[in-house]
């Protein structure tokens, strides 16, 4: 039934006219995906969560990055990639996190913020100018860049039937595209080995115990590497922490987190 919603929503979206994904207002000839007014409404942030359960190891994580706040315009290009079939939309996603992704790839480690289940946000440089500065290669920054100290991009996999419904990874796209704006190679370097319940489904005191064991790493594909690990949306950080303990036990030198948005912390 989902292959056929969106085969019907690809020939509408061929028949009629584009339309803004947040506000559903007709886009202009220029304009995709979103509107000039729900593009400019977008705060851009660089939000650090804490990942549960992390000790002092050095190579396991302890905290996800992520470019925005899981809300408003970003929200909804995010589900109409994930549950709307527009897989054109992982590369709009991609680019507008460039400048957040390239603070994690190409710098120190970040620190881990005061409370352990918050979102913290903290203002780009330029006052949070609209979100159009980040769609360019040369987004601003606020210190000299530094070579890359990431050797491979990760997406976190879905589980085979999950991924034989939808009929992609959502993650997976969106690595690949960061992948070839950085020109750092993307590596399937992980298998999700148990289904779970969908963890948007789930309150947050469940979500760490429904991902215990889901990943294990692909033979030979984490070992001697500085791995970067990207999913979608971020909330509890449970995903995220058991996936890249996967990686670690599977030899990765190092592993760091960022997903596109986090939820707020009263999600």
């Amino acid at each position: 039934m989902r292959k056929l919603d969106r085969a019907i929503a690809c020939l509408l979206a061929y028949l009629l006219p584009d339309a803004c994904i947040a506000c559903e207002a007709a886009l202009d000839p220029s304009e995709r995906h979103l509107c000039e007014r729900c593009r400019a409404s977008i705060r851009a942030e660089t939000i650090v969560t804490a990942l549960p359960g992390r000790d002092a190891a050095a190579a396991a994580p302890a905290v996800c990055t992520s470019a925005f706040r899981f809300q408003g315009a970003v929200r909804q290009l995010v589900h109409s990639l994930k549950y709307g079939g527009r897989v054109s939309v992982a590369p709009e996603l991609a680019r507008l996190c460039l400048f957040a992704v390239r603070q994690v790839v190409s710098s120190r480690p970040l620190m881990c913020p005061a409370e352990p289940e918050s979102a913290a946000g903290v203002p780009l440089p330029n006052g949070n100018d609209p979100v159009t500065a980040l769609m360019t290669e040369e987004a601003p920054r606020t210190e000299p860049e530094v070579g890359p100290v990431i050797d491979g991009i990760v997406p976190v996999p879905l589980h085979h039937a999950r991924a034989r419904e939808r009929g992609f990874n959502q993650s997976e796209l969106i690595a690949r595209e960061l992948s070839s704006l950085l020109a750092i190679p993307c590596f399937l370097a992980l298998r999700r080995v148990a289904a779970g319940r969908p963890q948007a489904s789930l309150p947050r005191d469940r979500r760490l115990a429904s991902t215990a064991g889901a990943f294990s790493a692909v033979e030979g594909r984490a070992e001697g590497l500085r791995l970067l690990l990207v999913d979608d949306v971020v909330t509890t950080g449970a995903t995220l922490a058991e996936a890249s303990d996967a990686l670690v036990r599977g030899g990765a030198l190092s592993v760091d987190c960022f997903a596109v948005a986090a939820t707020p912390a009263s999600s």
